[in-house]
């Protein structure tokens, strides 16, 4: 029996100036509105006429050869990444007028960013720590295809409308199983619109103030650098405010440097440090816990049952004294909810 015909590789369509490109048709998809704009590209909303659902296609505004290396990386490392926790990609090609763009599924909600930002209080932002755990899913499965993030921060991470996690803006990705060229010297804003705090300067990939010390140092670096950026993720969804800032870049990166974020037991009326926000954070990349393989869920769930009984004594109509009130979310019951989606290490 004759061999199936090969299935034909759609990449090709994204290399600079290909001698035969395929063009894809320019009629496929409406544009409706711009539902995005960041420093290197924009995010349209548009119209699929050919099956007839709505998509986000990305183009690329600043066009150079750097630039348009680093759209390229996203779409293609985006593209072979399948998990509900990290966005789809349907179709990638150019124009007619030969600018590359991709399209991908639309995703409507806020940044966590935005979402911690708009919490007055620590019990709402503990609300979030599921949104964290799916994070963990989702960067754990890149880290087993071989991927890594490198600008791991809420403004990253989309939370949709119906409550799913979307890890977002793999253009500072590292791919260890493709032959994909690195990013060039040479400052670049990040592409999700949180202006000048992603760069990519001489050998320092990504953003400061969620920055890994070997990140900050210019070193290679692996896995272990994106477990810290969860380890800063979950530290501001606690404090309200990242491990690590200052007014510049430099300033930032000489915190990092300088030694470890002031301690949550330190900060007025913090949680108690939670086990997993210690195991991430290490300064040695040695001593920190990777992300397990598998689903989270297990620990998401113990994590909310944890929260759920904590916010019932709270509001228990039994409670005879202000005091018993006050104990209900004291810094240790908030570490014990915290603390249960610790990863196990076996």
């Amino acid at each position: 029996m004759a061999p199936p015909p090969p299935v034909p590789d759609r990449t090709e369509t994204l290399a600079p100036e290909p001698p035969r490109a395929v063009l894809d048709d320019p009629e496929r998809y409406e544009q409706v509105a711009e539902h995005a704009r960041g420093g290197l590209g924009r995010v349209v909303r548009a119209v699929d006429k050919r099956l007839g659902r709505t998509v986000a296609v990305k183009e690329l505004l600043k066009k150079n050869a750097s630039n348009e290396a680093r759209f390229m990386r996203e779409a293609m490392i985006t593209a072979r990444l399948e998990h509900p926790g990290i966005v789809p990609v349907h179709e990638a090609g150019r124009s007619p007028n030969g600018d590359p763009y991709y399209v991908m599924k639309l995703v409507e909600g806020k940044t966590l960013k935005e979402q911690i930002a708009a919490c007055d209080s620590l019990r709402e932002r503990l609300a979030l720590l599921p949104h964290v755990i799916a994070v963990a899913d989702a960067v754990g499965y890149a880290h087993s295809e071989g991927v890594i993030h490198r600008d791991l921060k809420p403004s990253n991470i989309m939370v949709g409308a119906f409550g799913e996690t979307i890890v977002v803006d793999w253009g500072l990705a590292h791919d260890r199983k493709r032959d994909l060229p690195e990013l060039e010297d040479g400052a670049h804003e990040s592409s999700s619109g949180s202006g000048p705090w992603s760069t990519v300067s001489g050998k320092v990939v990504g953003t400061p103030a969620y920055m890994s010390p070997e990140q900050a140092r210019g070193e290679i670096v692996d896995e272990r650098c994106d477990v810290y950026a969860i380890g800063c993720v979950l530290y501001e969804l606690l404090c309200g405010t990242p491990p690590h800032a200052d007014v510049t870049p430099q300033a930032t990166l000489d915190r990092v440097l300088a030694g470890p974020p002031r301690p949550l037991i330190a900060i007025p009326r913090p949680p108690r440090s939670p086990r997993i926000c210690v195991a991430t954070r290490p300064a040695s990349s040695s001593r920190r816990t990777p992300i397990p393989r598998g689903p989270c869920s297990a620990r998401s769930s113990r994590s909310t049952a944890a929260w759920s009984r904590s916010r019932s004594r709270a509001r228990s109509p039994s409670r005879p004294s202000a005091s018993n009130r006050s104990a209900a979310w004291s810094p240790s019951a908030t570490s014990r909810a915290a603390s249960a989606a610790a990863p196990r290490t076996r």
